[in-house]
């Protein structure tokens, strides 16, 4: 993030050397900062479900013998 925010702070103080125009306001640290904290802390459900890490279970000899054997590696069964 931080490397993003002082890339767009760099492309704003060149556009001002050259007299480009009116150009918006780059945000500190801090309020970007605070701005993630308050997304973070959201009360939405769909936003705790997105942001819970997965669970991820290891893969077995079976289940990688039918993933393996399944259409997407062996070919489709039509001739469409």
């Amino acid at each position: 993030m931080k490397r993003y925010r002082d890339g767009i702070a760099r492309m704003f103080r060149a556009a001002e050397d050259i007299d480009a125009g009116e150009l918006p306001k780059v945000l500190s640290y801090r309020d970007i900062e605070r701005i993630v904290k308050r997304a973070e802390t959201s009360d939405d459900a769909l936003h705790m479900r997105m942001t819970k890490s997965k669970i991820r279970t290891p893969w077995s000899a079976e289940r990688m013998a039918k993933f393996l054997q399944s259409s997407l590696f062996t070919g489709h069964a039509t001739e469409y």
